[in-house]
């Protein structure tokens, strides 16, 4: 599903750079002139986060991921590997910002992109992977080569993850206690 409609004061999203993927999640792709994309030089209005709080972005490769109070993860952008959390745009580009589907709760309280993969702490103090997993970056044992369905990382899970930070293809967890 897209993004809930706007809110009156909210406040919203502002993208610019690279968006040959609709990584930018402007509801478009940047047209490229003479095989080089354009980009977007200054930064515009994502139109789909007007009013809608997000309360934090984070970008990967050629993806995206933000959540608000209310709901998320949503992503955006290259979903090759399904690090968009999209089973049905598996190896598409994702140009508005869309629900990951069937993530339920509890809450998103952080989100992490790594190149080809993203990541979801839980205010349940859970964490969630998708995407690549050549070298073992969604940190599931025996897991599959890529998913874009949300699998659970269940060596952290009862370590009161607070942040998640990642490289290209690796991944670090910062845990309370």
């Amino acid at each position: 599903p897209p993004v809930p409609p706007p809110r009156d004061g909210g406040g919203g999203g502002w993208s610019w750079g690279y968006n040959k993927h609709g990584e930018l999640g402007q509801g478009h792709l940047t047209p490229a002139i003479g095989g080089i994309s354009m980009g977007c030089r200054t930064p515009g209005i994502m139109p789909a986060l007007r009013g809608a709080g997000a309360r934090r972005f984070c970008a990967g490769w050629y993806h995206a991921a933000f959540f608000t109070a209310e709901e998320g993860p949503f992503m955006f952008g290259y979903n090759k590997y399904g690090q968009c959390g999209q089973d049905r745009h598996l190896a598409s580009r994702i140009p508005t910002p869309a629900l990951v589907p069937d993530f339920g709760s509890p809450p998103v309280k952080w989100v992490a992109c790594g190149a080809f993969t993203t990541y979801f702490a839980t205010e349940g103090d859970q964490v969630w992977a998708c995407g690549s997993n050549t070298h073992g970056q969604l940190g599931v044992k025996n897991g599959p080569h890529r998913t874009a369905d949300p699998v659970l990382v269940n060596a952290l899970k009862g370590k009161r993850v607070q942040r998640i930070d990642c490289g290209f293809d690796h991944c670090f967890a910062t845990c309370k206690g």
